[in-house]
């Protein structure tokens, strides 16, 4: 594997270990992190559907992102063999708002994971149709337009 790949990989095992950590423990980190003003705004595109999941009924969401340098925290625990690398992306670039840029976590979590179950329904919707039964039809199509005969 190349350089360039194995940071794409890096990349990915990231997002998803930060992701998983933050989905069995969003209940405290919510709490903890408005309580202390550690959310920042993102300018995040994010699907009107899933806005509106996480909205309530008083106030309409805004995508946010927790602060570079509360993240640059937990992924160093979250994955201690990083400590180096970080260490030396810190002393290289002290903007830790870079850092996640470039390690592309600057998402909001919880945006994310309701995409998640999105995808997850809309695969769902797919199964419903057994493979064969999806075959059957292909073949009648086919044998509509005279490609089987």
């Amino acid at each position: 594997m190349s350089l360039p790949q194995d940071l794409e990989q890096l990349k990915k095992e990231l997002k998803e270990k930060w992701l998983e950590h933050f989905k069995l423990n969003q209940d405290w980190i919510i709490i903890w992190v408005t309580k202390n003003g550690l959310w920042r705004p993102t300018q995040e595109k994010v699907e009107d559907e899933i806005l509106e999941s996480l909205s309530s009924e008083s106030q309409k969401y805004s995508p946010r992102t927790l602060q570079s340098d509360f993240l640059i925290g937990f992924i160093s625990g979250l994955e201690p063999a990083l400590y180096s690398l970080l260490k030396l992306l810190c002393i290289t670039s002290p903007n830790s708002e870079n850092i996640i840029n470039a390690l592309e976590l600057n998402f909001d979590p919880l945006v994310e994971l309701e995409r998640r179950k999105y995808t997850i329904e809309d695969s769902k919707v797919f199964q419903e149709f057994p493979v064969s039964e999806l075959d059957d039809i292909r073949e009648q199509i086919k044998l509509q337009n005279g490609e089987i005969t």
